[in-house]
């Protein structure tokens, strides 16, 4: 691995960490992390009451944020739908636990200096 691919996965490993913490504090029960299928990859998979969210964590240099407008396209489509395919699977493994639970797909975005943004309900 090259250098700047090491210290982005390092960088991208801390903010997993970062938004995990926050997450924690915010009242969220952490299910797993890192969690990998053969459809899809999910960052981390909390529950909050009786919703189960898939959080996609991405880790920036400069805030994707300009007057309020996101700025990038932070997850694409086709990773909007691996990470679909990632929880069904996880709800099918889950079934009897979390059969009464909804859904829900957010994004936390960590960059340096600033406090994580946590946009819920990101995508359906």
């Amino acid at each position: 691995m090259k250098k700047n691919k090491i210290k982005s996965y390092q960088f991208g490993i801390v903010a997993e960490f970062i938004a995990t913490l926050f997450l924690k504090i915010k009242g969220y029960k952490i299910l797993k992390r890192r969690y990998k299928t053969f459809v899809g990859e999910i960052d981390i998979i909390a529950k909050k009451g009786t919703t189960i969210i898939a959080i996609e964590v991405k880790a920036r240099k400069k805030s994707v944020i300009n007057n309020g407008v996101l700025i990038e396209e932070v997850v694409g489509i086709t990773q909007q739908k691996r990470i679909k395919k990632a929880i069904m699977s996880f709800m099918k493994f889950n079934y009897k636990k979390y059969q009464n639970h909804n859904i829900r797909f957010d994004l936390i975005v960590i960059c340096p200096y600033k406090i994580p943004l946590h946009l819920i309900n990101f995508w359906e």
